[in-house]
């Protein structure tokens, strides 16, 4: 790998956030809704559609995003199927779904619909925010489920918090990897690697596609939650051998 990096970060913990936002302790008000109407399902579909053409050519010309083994998910096109990613770009993240899938939810933490403009749009385009009660997580589950029953893609951050740049893969536990012992469905990882740019500063991304994945059916569900998340972390750290620039240098403080 290259090791002319440009900045350095340090941190004290993988679960240090290196972007905070202004709403960074927002939570979720006690009456929040989970949308579950099928009008709300017909307007988040047009929605989707639309940032998919708006974001492509960003994608492409700015963010210098490149997809590779997309083909992968080809058979699964109108099926439910689970997506789990490295959390290493603000923007690009939010954005990639959409490049990869038709029909998506993503999980994300609740600050992020305090956004300027696009905040309060996030839930229609479909982001299902992290509750912060044990009252609001039935819906949020409920939520989940929806998005397996009605054959999207539902992705997931297990890394939690965004490192921009990062190569290397944060250590994560089991927890997120219960949504599809709960309700199985073919489960994929993406990974986002980074290479120097012949013509821009910032490097490009290059994300590659690894799947299926099963659970092993001999075990309980805690030991498969286990075993997938050690599939997807291992998948993760071999992918990211395919970094050949440090454009941001982490440093343990």
């Amino acid at each position: 790998m290259t090791h002319k990096q440009r900045r350095t970060i340090f941190y004290h913990n993988y679960t240090d956030d290196i972007v905070t936002l202004a709403h960074q302790d927002y939570q979720l008000p006690s009456k929040y809704r989970y949308h579950h109407s099928r009008l709300f399902n017909i307007m988040g579909r047009l929605l989707q559609n639309i940032v998919r053409m708006v974001i492509s050519p960003i994608c492409l010309w700015i963010l210098h995003i490149h997809i590779k083994n997309r083909k992968i998910l080809m058979p699964y096109r109108n099926k439910a199927v689970y997506i789990y990613g490295n959390h290493t770009a603000p923007l690009g993240d939010a954005f990639m779904p959409f490049r990869i899938s038709h029909r998506l939810n993503v999980i994300v933490a609740p600050e992020n619909l305090k956004l300027p403009v696009i905040g309060p749009l996030l839930p229609m385009g479909g982001a299902i925010p992290v509750p912060n009660t044990i009252h609001q997580y039935r819906e949020f589950l409920s939520s989940v489920d929806d998005s397996i029953h009605q054959n999207k893609s539902l992705f997931i951050y297990p890394e939690a918090h965004v490192w921009p740049y990062a190569t290397i893969i944060r250590p994560f536990d089991g927890t997120a990897f219960r949504y599809p012992i709960k309700n199985p469905a073919p489960i994929f990882c993406m990974t986002t690697t980074y290479q120097k740019s012949r013509w821009h500063k910032k490097p490009k991304a290059t994300v590659y596609l690894d799947g299926p994945f099963q659970p092993e059916p001999n075990l309980n569900s805690k030991q498969q939650q286990e075993q997938l998340r050690n599939i997807i972390f291992n998948q993760m750290n071999q992918r990211s051998k395919l970094n050949t620039y440090e454009y941001v240098k982490y440093v343990k403080h």
